[in-house]
């Protein structure tokens, strides 16, 4: 997992898009236990602050991949956002645990107060769970269970 600053000029628009959409859409309920959860397509769309954080988590996907691969393996990686969303979590709001389906999932966090938002990933496979095993500083390929308190 990386933890990265990019994108400073697009994060305020965003977040503000963000809290607008909370406050005149109704949120679908997943994972999400109080908060507010977006429908599909937080970063998709023609609006210059989604573009330029797309692009950097693009550029962050290629140095997961590079760090991913054997070096000299060759050929070509194509890499694609299949979905996006925004949460909106407040204080005593959280995510349940849950799956994401696909070689790698990410999260970015716009805005967290300094004493708040953990994330968790947690080693879907049953030996690891019954071992009582979970990593909150990895990235997992495949399903990835992840829970944010």
């Amino acid at each position: 997992m990386w933890g990265a600053a990019c994108c400073a000029s697009a994060l305020s628009p965003l977040k503000q898009r963000i809290l607008q959409q909370e406050r005149e859409q109704a949120g679908n309920v997943m994972s999400n236990v109080g908060g507010w959860q977006s429908k599909p397509g937080t970063l998709e769309g023609p609006d210059p602050s989604v573009a330029q954080i797309r692009l950097s988590i693009y550029q962050f996907v290629a140095q997961y991949v590079m760090h991913s691969v054997p070096e000299g393996s060759g050929g070509t990686i194509e890499a694609d956002i299949s979905t996006s969303w925004a949460n909106v979590n407040r204080l005593s709001h959280m995510n349940r645990m849950h799956s994401h389906q696909g070689y790698a999932a990410g999260v970015y966090y716009i805005d967290t107060p300094s004493n708040e938002s953990m994330i968790c990933f947690y080693d879907p496979r049953a030996a690891a769970r019954q071992a009582g095993m979970s990593y909150s500083n990895a990235i997992s390929g495949g399903w990835m269970e992840t829970e944010t308190m």
